[in-house]
């Protein structure tokens, strides 16, 4: 994560004047942050809701999620976790290829595009 945050960074602080390069530095910070914690309430709301919808019922999803299970019930709790981590990280997955795709599309057409101008 390190080398993309230095290169995505560094390609936009070339953009930005020189009088305003903190500006843009604590900018770029507060996106990040935000954005950081924007996909973890979306993971965390993701698992969360497979998980009650596995388990019949949002407070008890809350309680395994919780890793409180309940006696007598563990392995389907647990199997119901591991279902539902599972499509989260399918979805995770998917959405990154969807992404990929799109940054592969919007790249090929920049460099097509550049190509036709020279």
């Amino acid at each position: 994560m390190g080398a993309s945050f230095g290169i995505t960074d560094g390609q936009a602080m070339a953009l930005v004047r020189a009088d305003a390069v903190g500006m843009a530095a604590g900018f770029l910070n507060t996106l990040r942050g935000a954005a950081e914690a924007l996909v973890i309430a979306a993971y965390s709301a993701s698992l969360v809701g497979l998980l009650s919808a596995r388990l019949d019922g949002t407070s008890r999803a809350a309680e395994v999620a919780a890793g409180r299970l309940t006696a007598g019930a563990e392995a389907a709790e647990l199997n119901a976790f591991t279902w539902s981590w599972q499509m989260t990280q399918l979805g995770v997955g998917l959405l990154c290829l969807l992404l990929s795709i799109v940054v592969a599309v919007l790249i090929y057409g920049r460099t097509a595009a550049l190509r036709r101008t020279t």
